[in-house]
């Protein structure tokens, strides 16, 4: 299952996806999102501090995975950006 990117209040996208295909914990399909409790991130518009130590390509932040973020790290990526309309 792929969700769409979410766009927060300060305009940053990133992409938050859970599923049994995805960096996430539980690895199970069609749970709602506030069910996991780690995530797979990937490809956020800017750098987020907070998630640096989770990415997969140091070099380039923007552009690479970030797997199994845990729920309280995705929810203080989401604040530092503004906030956004999801519930986790």
């Amino acid at each position: 299952m792929f969700r769409e990117a979410i766009k927060c209040n300060d305009g940053t996208t990133i992409s938050i996806q859970a599923s049994s295909s995805h960096y996430c914990t539980p690895k199970e399909d069609k749970l709602p999102l506030t069910e996991y409790t780690h995530y797979e991130l990937g490809f956020p518009s800017k750098e987020i501090p907070c998630l640096l130590e989770y990415s997969e390509d140091i070099e380039c932040l923007t552009s690479t995975v970030y797997p199994y973020v845990p729920k309280a790290i995705v929810k203080e990526a989401l604040d530092y950006c503004g906030g956004a309309d999801l519930v986790l």
